[in-house]
């Protein structure tokens, strides 16, 4: 009888635990979903889809974010704070453990990725198509629409990948050397197309 008690009360601690581990992690995705959008589906054109994207892209970010290996850009919240809250992601990042991070990148990478519904031009599309095959594909296969280990391009936020891209090629978030050398070589009129190519991919 000693050992049913004990172990209906590990039992009872156990479950406890899990409750409290769940609604911890729903906070969290509440907070997430203050910027990034409900379900990670952003409707900011500054701030990226995450739904969708790779398990191990997240929880690399969140890594660099931590180790303030990429820039802590200060933003308000968007929703579901008081408007003159702000934050940023190397301070959202700094209060997660591992554990947790590792439930939200599993979260998000279950959900489906949805295109942003953003205005491009279709000329300048047909030649952001090409310098992605050429340039781009063996690390964002599929025309980019593939999560992959290197992150879901077509149809992310073009503001985003601006302001992303412009810290690549400043040193300001890492990525293999291959691919910061290549960006530094595109011109500006490359560089417009390929944002072109990825913004039309709305399907």
């Amino acid at each position: 009888m000693k050992h049913l008690l004990t172990g209906l009360a590990l039992t009872v601690l156990f479950d406890a635990a899990a409750i409290a581990t769940d609604a911890s992690l729903e906070s969290v995705i509440n907070e997430c979903e203050s910027c990034h959008g409900p379900g990670g589906l952003s409707v900011e054109s500054d701030i990226p889809i995450i739904a969708g994207q790779s398990q191990v892209l997240i929880e690399k970010a969140h890594e660099h974010f931590k180790d303030l290996q990429r820039p802590c850009t200060q933003t308000s919240y968007r929703s579901g704070q008081p408007d003159e809250s702000l934050t940023s992601m190397c301070e959202v990042s700094l209060e997660l453990d591992s554990n947790t991070i590792e439930a939200l990148a599993r979260h998000y990478a279950a959900l489906k990725f949805r295109p942003a519904t953003q205005p491009f031009d279709a000329n300048k599309a047909v030649v952001g198509a090409g310098l992605h095959q050429m340039y781009c594909e063996s690390c964002h296969p599929n025309g980019g629409s593939d999560a992959g280990f290197a992150g879901r391009l077509s149809g992310q936020w073009t503001p985003y990948l601006v302001r992303t891209i412009s810290q690549i090629k400043r040193a300001e978030v890492l990525v293999p050397h291959v691919m910061e050398r290549k960006l530094n070589q595109f011109s500006a009129e490359e560089t417009d197309a390929l944002l072109n190519f990825w913004a039309s991919q709305q399907e």
